[in-house]
């Protein structure tokens, strides 16, 4: 009978049946042996039972890990395939500083020599979303600003599209699932900026409070 115990039993669940199987040799008359049987053999089905729930659990989180490390391996690769193609379109690509998240986060920062006053921020949440929007390094403050702003994203469009033809090549294709046109919202403000922004305030505010 015990020989019907799965070969992965957990020792715990070993030692429950065996604990039962000792009874049988002590038993003093043959109803006491063939009670002790009966309860061997529902120890040995409750332990199988058991097993088998492990196996499955065990076999699911194998399944979870195995997807988990796919996806972040696809992720990975769309991350890397979009550095190269914006750095061969002449973008300076760096990690993105958005979070306090240590290591990796797919967040990446794109700029160009000729954009002093803008960049990108994109995030790569997954091998399936790719998000990016274009700021402004400070305040539009002029007609001309406005207007330099809008330039500055039909470029950026049109750089996407050849990025998108570039990582199509590369086996990464895409859909453009929601987009605005140039000029129809005013740019952000890059969160640095702002809080620059914010901290020279303060010390204005404060050499007003001395004086």
């Amino acid at each position: 009978m015990l020989a019907r115990l799965l070969p992965d039993t957990p020792e715990r669940e070993r030692r429950a049946v065996a604990e039962a199987a000792r009874l049988v040799a002590g038993a003093a008359t043959e109803d006491e042996a063939e009670a002790a049987l009966t309860e061997v053999r529902l120890r040995i089905q409750d332990a199988n039972g058991r097993t088998r729930e492990l196996r499955e659990a065990e076999r699911r989180r194998a399944a979870e890990r195995e997807a988990a490390e796919q996806a972040e391996a696809e992720r990975r690769y769309v991350l890397e395939s979009i550095t190269t193609a914006f750095a061969d379109l002449g973008y300076d690509v760096q990690p993105g500083f958005e979070t306090l998240t240590p290591g990796d986060d797919g967040t990446l920062l794109l700029t160009r020599g000729s954009w002093p006053d803008h960049s990108v921020k994109m995030r790569v949440d997954d091998a399936r979303q790719v998000r990016a929007a274009m700021v402004r390094n400070g305040r539009a403050e002029s007609e001309d600003d406005r207007r330099v702003d809008v330039e500055r994203e039909r470029e950026w469009c049109e750089a996407f599209e050849s990025a998108r033809e570039r990582l199509a090549r590369a086996g990464i294709r895409s859909q453009v699932t929601w987009r605005l046109d140039p000029g129809v919202r005013e740019l952000p403000v890059a969160a640095e900026a702002r809080q620059t922004g914010s901290r020279t305030g303060r010390r204005e505010r404060g050499r007003e409070r001395e004086q």
